[in-house]
């Protein structure tokens, strides 16, 4: 299975090389692409030399260590979101990366965000010798001692569901389907209007949902409104034996911190200087994460700071200049909207450097590339312009 591995890695380092070869010397709109593009082609030494140079174990050791080690975590599920400690430390970790690996004109570019960081949750119940963590959503935390109130199962949380049931002041309990049926910023508004203190919920299925044992939350998409939690089908049915025989008394504690219009995140870039700096192709993955996130994106950072790495150390010199970004503030980093992900690159190029909507020749970007068991190929999206270009090259290449 390594060389395997290995094999993919090498292969989509290939296929990145000849991106940027294309994309760097052709330009974009001219009436003789097409031409420029088949000549161009044949720079197949320049593909062997940097395909030679790629370091497979590089990019898992950064993936690795984005991924699990604790100094760039803020809890032990493994958060690592808009504005925390966690990511400001991360920031500084692939910004000595980026110096270690020769990248120029590094940068820690810092940008607005509503901060959030996850330190920690509890939830047990009186009678039952388990305490469990749930995850949060981008929420409000609880005071120290939490919340200690009856825990009401509502089904499904929907409006039919709270049918002859006070829940005013108590924790709520949904099972929901996130993908099949509504998004987790309906079920909280739900309890929210039915006077419940908390809620608590847990995947019936649909998006991301892999097993019973699993804990899933997405961005909440929403108001700030009350706690709101995760845990696992699992531990739901553990739960609902405990009401069954009578124990409903629980206590959640939810440390979270949530800070609207004082964060900063920081979108770490380094460069490799091409031959003109007039203009310039972009690559980039997001380094915040939930749940240790391996696959959502510390694979994708591993690889693109690999590709980086292989470039440099084959010597390859672009046309143009090559702008390699760790993003920031990916899965959220904006309150009380839907539109609360991908502030990090939103804001990189709309407030950081808005100059780069006139420069940049391609954007390539990393999302949960790793390779698993019984998986045997990767996607690639793009504009419907470059749609013909991709395809070609994947098939030939």
């Amino acid at each position: 299975m390594m060389k395997e591995k290995k094999r993919w890695i090498k292969k989509i380092a290939a296929l990145l090389l000849i991106f940027t070869l294309v994309f760097s010397t052709t330009g974009c709109g001219s009436e003789n692409d097409s031409k420029k593009i088949e000549s161009d082609m044949s720079m197949a030494d320049d593909v062997q030399k940097y395909v030679d140079k790629v370091d497979e174990e590089f990019a898992y050791d950064v993936a690795y260590t984005l991924a699990y080690d604790e100094k760039y975590l803020s809890n032990k599920m493994g958060f690592r979101t808009s504005g925390s400690d966690a990511e400001h430390a991360a920031a500084d970790y692939l910004a000595d990366v980026m110096k270690e690996i020769g990248l120029e004109e590094i940068e820690k570019v810092p940008v607005k965000v509503d901060k959030w960081q996850f330190n920690d949750a509890s939830l047990s119940i009186d009678g039952w010798d388990e305490t469990i963590m749930p995850a949060s959503y981008a929420a409000s935390g609880t005071e120290a001692d939490g919340i200690t109130a009856e825990i009401v199962d509502v089904g499904n949380g929907k409006k039919a569901d709270y049918e002859g049931k006070d829940v005013k002041g108590k924790i709520v309990l949904a099972g929901i389907d996130q993908w099949n049926d509504q998004w987790i910023s309906t079920f909280l508004q739900e309890a929210y209007i039915h006077g419940a203190s908390a809620i608590i919920t847990y995947n019936t299925g649909g998006y991301a949902t892999i097993s019973d044992d699993a804990t899933n939350m997405q961005n909440i998409a929403q108001k700030d409104l009350i706690p709101c939690v995760s845990i696992s089908k699992a531990e739901y049915d553990k739960i609902a034996e405990q009401i069954k025989n009578g124990n409903t008394k629980a206590t959640l504690k939810v440390d979270n911190i949530i800070e609207r219009d004082k964060g900063e995140s920081y979108n770490v870039i380094g460069k490799i200087k091409g031959k003109s700096s007039d203009q310039q192709i972009v690559m980039s993955g997001h380094y915040d994460v939930y749940f240790n996130g391996f696959q959502d994106d510390s694979c994708a950072v591993g690889l693109l700071l690999s590709v980086a790495k292989s470039m440099k150390d084959s010597g390859y010199m672009p046309e143009n200049d090559l702008v390699f970004v760790c993003h920031a503030a990916e899965e959220w980093g904006a309150s009380g909207t839907p539109f609360d992900w991908t502030t990090g690159a939103w804001e990189m190029v709309h407030t950081a450097h808005p100059e780069w909507a006139g420069k940049t020749l391609a954007m390539i970007n990393f999302e949960l590339p790793a390779l698993y068991d019984g998986m045997d190929q990767a996607e690639i999206s793009c504009v419907p312009e470059f749609a013909d270009l991709v395809s070609d090259l994947n098939d030939t290449k």
